[in-house]
């Protein structure tokens, strides 16, 4: 009887070990870290700094020496630049991958407050690790881009499967196959449990930052805005890891070793993944290749730049610098009629139909005054105001684009004379409308006073 008892109550202490604790009590043991740590981190992060501010005043002094923008100027000098660049590349990767050993490193520490190892000592021990980092890295990043030619989906359940791997490469000193096997294997065992912790962490997160993003500040303390934003990215970020590493820490302890599990599966969907990255590539290139499929693109492309971009390619190519500002405005004109399916206008009504048009809409809704005189109106009026507005999308790009400037000749009379007949109601308006077109384009874009 004794050893029945005895016998359930080692069943019932196995389960106990083999579940993770509640969420409540894993971001209480990640805040209690993370303050007991906090110092180290900050001092971690200050010294980071300095270096690398060390390391861009360096490479600055070094490229000086070495005859600073001369240098780039200087075709035999390619060797060097190139020694220069990928020296400072090493420079910068050695340490990120030192400083996230030394995170973890200080997260990790067992060890006694009055046996305390430096800040200093945890990034000299992180450099040890560079290499393994970056090995373990560029493995991931071949498993995570596999799984993204699979349409995301397995990349993101391949990110969460390899979570721990970094803390076992540092932290048990597992080789870098090693770390992604137990990575693997222990997130099995707890997958749901786990998933729905981390998937927690990450709205926690957002949340905290919408909070943050939804103060509104006053313009005189936008900087101080800006800072305590940062700072709460900062501490944000140090809690998400001590979570993850306290996830860590319990997924070990109630890790099954005698329950075997593979990463065959990453590797087939890593492999089938870059399969099938390797044919879409291969297949976009041949169609590029391919003269009919070539030529539809440049067509969807041009169009798709007609529509978004207001001057675009068709301007340049079809506008030629002797043309005067007025042409340049008809031609403008032409092309984006011609892009909308329209016939171009005829020599005689280019400018005047788009100026008449215009004219009949401040008639229609501005109450646009027949007997006055079209300058008058156009300076003393709120009609002005409307014609301007309409018009500018095409002055302001022409006048971008204007070789030089446009002498035009002193206005003997206005478009619409007073006494005359208003050239909107006409059925041919050209000869009321060219007879002042330079000016007219002149007084729309500013060059000349009414």
């Amino acid at each position: 009887m004794e050893e029945t008892k005895t016998s359930n109550n080692t069943i019932s202490e196995k389960k106990l070990k083999n579940k993770l604790p509640p969420v409540r009590t894993l971001i209480e043991e990640s805040w209690h870290l993370l303050s007991s740590k906090a110092l180290k981190l900050l001092i971690l992060a200050a010294l980071v700094f300095v270096i690398s501010f060390l390391i861009v005043i360096f490479f600055a002094i070094i490229g000086l020496v070495f005859g600073g923008i001369s240098l780039i100027s200087n075709p035999q000098s390619v060797g060097i630049i190139s020694i220069l660049i990928i020296g400072f590349i090493v420079a910068v990767v050695a340490l990120t991958l030192a400083v996230q050993a030394a995170y973890v490193l200080i997260l990790g520490d067992v060890k006694d407050e009055g046996d305390e190892i430096s800040v200093i000592s945890y990034l000299k021990k992180g450099f040890l690790y560079s290499w393994k980092l970056l090995l373990l890295g560029l493995l991931t990043m071949l498993f995570m881009i596999g799984g993204l030619f699979l349409f995301f989906i397995p990349a993101f359940i391949i990110s969460i499967f390899l979570m721990f791997s970094v803390f076992i490469l540092i932290i048990e000193n597992k080789s870098v196959i090693e770390s992604v096997r137990l990575s693997a294997a222990r997130v099995s065992q707890f997958f749901g449990a786990i998933i729905g912790r981390v998937v927690l962490l990450w709205i926690l997160s957002f949340a905290i930052q919408m909070i943050i993003g939804s103060f509104n500040f006053d313009g005189n303390v936008n900087g101080a805005a800006v800072s305590l934003s940062v700072i709460f990215s900062i501490l944000v970020g140090w809690f998400s890891m001590a979570y993850v590493f306290k996830l860590y820490v319990h997924t070990r302890e109630a890790y099954d070793p005698e329950k075997k599990s593979s990463i065959t599966w990453i590797w087939v969907v890593t492999v089938l993944g870059w399969f099938i990255g390797g044919l879409i590539i291969f297949g976009f290139m041949s169609a590029t290749k391919n003269i009919n499929v070539a030529e539809m693109i440049k067509t969807a492309s041009n169009k798709a730049i007609s529509e978004n971009s207001v001057m675009s390619n068709d301007i340049d190519t079809n506008m030629e610098t002797e043309e005067s500002l007025t042409d340049q405005v008809l031609t403008y004109m032409n092309v984006m009629r011609a892009s909308s399916g329209l016939e171009p206008l005829t020599e005689s009504q280019q400018l005047c139909a788009y100026s008449a048009r215009r004219l009949k809409q401040m008639k229609d809704f501005e109450g646009f005054d027949d007997y006055a005189g079209f300058y008058e109106d156009m300076g003393n009026q709120a009609t002005g105001s409307t014609f301007f507005r309409g018009y500018s999308n095409i002055v302001n790009i022409v006048r971008d684009r204007q070789v030089g400037e446009t002498e035009a000749a002193t206005i003997g009379a206005s478009i619409v004379k007073e006494q005359e007949d208003n050239a909107i109601f006409k059925s041919s308006f050209s000869d009321t409308c060219v007879r002042a077109d330079d000016d007219f384009v002149s007084i729309v874009i500013g060059e000349k006073s009414i």
